[in-house]
């Protein structure tokens, strides 16, 4: 049965090779990804060796704030994140229409708080299993795409947010992408695997489209899917993250930069 073009929506919003990037973003990829590079003073996450014991409570997060730095003691990052949060609150809905001037803007801010990426190795500080505090639920304040993965659906601009759940292994979590637009929910679940220390690899799993919470398409990828084969997998490449802010860009070159939230849980959708 065909699927919705909200499947497409979601799957590309992950970055499956095969969907165009929007014009301009290789360039302003280019420049997120020369500004990622190395900089003094980050840190480097150590994760403890694979299959040791999870660590808990207090421990748990003094390794993770070891892996992650803090924004909040660094004035000179705290403002670069302050000043790009703003303005891609101020802005459109998820950038969705945004001017060239507002865009201009916002990913110039962008551009100043990559170079100060406070977390090396965000990749291994992701998924490691001792960092499950750091799941939750990550809603969309600014993407560069202009497809339908930026949570337009005609006039409409929905909710779009990822939700992380609890690391599967050391090298592997699992992550929703939804979507809410009025009485219409859709959810794309993916493994993330470690490919490197900043890129993961997203292995789609299922999605489900849901109207007043009624199932309305479903369909599993995979062997056990009703196509079998291989699934569809795309990647990130996490350029920023913070204990609140993360910014990612698909194979495809789609910039998300997604923050906390605690009004959006999959799980009750």
């Amino acid at each position: 049965r065909p699927l919705p073009l909200l499947f497409l929506a979601l799957v590309a919003g992950a970055g499956v090779d095969g969907f165009s990037a929007p014009p301009g973003s290789c360039h302003l990829r280019r420049g997120l990804r020369g500004a990622a590079a190395r900089k003094p003073g980050t840190v480097v996450a150590t994760p403890p060796p694979h299959g040791g014991t999870r660590l808990r409570s207090r421990v748990a997060r003094a390794l993770a704030s070891a892996a992650l730095g803090e924004y909040t003691d660094n004035s000179v990052l705290l403002s670069a994140r302050e000043a790009f949060v703003s303005a891609a609150l101020a802005g459109p809905k998820n950038g969705v229409g945004a001017t060239p001037e507002e865009r201009e803007d916002i990913e110039g801010k962008l551009r100043t708080l990559v170079a100060l990426n406070p977390t090396e190795n965000p990749a291994d500080v992701l998924v490691g299993e001792w960092q499950t505090f750091l799941d939750g639920s990550f809603k969309c304040i600014y993407t560069n795409t202009t497809g339908a993965s930026n949570g337009k659906v005609g006039p409409f601009v929905g909710d779009v947010w990822q939700q992380f759940v609890t690391a599967i292994d050391g090298e592997t979590g699992r992550v929703t992408n939804n979507l809410k637009l009025g009485p219409l929910r859709g959810q794309l679940t993916a493994r993330c695997v470690r490919r490197s220390a900043r890129v993961m690899d997203v292995i789609f799993e299922s999605v489900v489209f849901r109207l007043f919470g009624i199932p309305v398409s479903e369909r599993e990828f995979g062997a056990g899917g009703a196509d079998g084969g291989e699934p569809p997998v795309g990647s990130w490449d996490i350029q920023y993250m913070d204990r609140d802010l993360r910014v990612l860009v698909s194979n495809a070159g789609n910039i998300e930069c997604l923050l906390r939230t605690s009004g959006l849980d999959s799980s009750t959708e």
